[in-house]
């Protein structure tokens, strides 16, 4: 990998952009202009996410829309970079989408992955930076597009 701050955002975040949710751009803006060097990168399970909604939804369904437009906008309009899934050893991984997400996260590494998934922004601090040094894993923030915009609002 890069020497860039990787930052990671999950399909709940790509959903928001498709939907031009301001939250969850004010948060793209903000990483982007705010932590140097910064790369924001899409793993295998947001893209995964992402087409099995539109796989499994009928055509018509917002949701279903909103996938189709994260994923044709991805590389393009967002600039952001997709993840080669070859890169993890997929038998190793949680099958469970939210912690496969954070796991690909902490593998690249990342210092950051941005998502609205309740359960992992309220992970607890210390037990998830013991959980990921236990498996020898880069330690990871978790924050929603709202508390990024707290944390980088006032400058890096």
């Amino acid at each position: 990998m890069s020497d860039a701050a990787l930052i990671a955002l999950d399909a709940t975040v790509l959903l928001g952009l498709a939907e031009d949710n301001s939250a969850a751009w004010h948060a793209v803006k903000l990483l982007r202009e705010q932590v140097e060097g910064s790369e924001i990168v899409v793993t295998p399970a947001a893209i995964i996410e992402l087409a099995l909604v539109v796989e499994r939804l009928p055509a018509g369904e917002p949701v279903r829309g909103l996938a189709v437009l994260a994923l044709r906008s991805l590389r393009g309009e967002w600039a952001f970079r997709e993840v080669d899934a070859a890169a993890f050893d997929a038998a190793a991984l949680d099958r469970h989408a939210a912690a496969l997400a954070l796991l690909e996260a902490a593998a690249l590494p990342c210092r950051l992955l941005v998502t609205w998934d309740p359960d992992l922004t309220a992970l607890p601090v210390g037990k998830l930076r013991t959980f990921l040094r236990e498996r020898s894993l880069h330690p990871l923030r978790v924050a929603s597009p709202l508390a990024v915009a707290q944390l980088y609002a006032a400058g890096p």
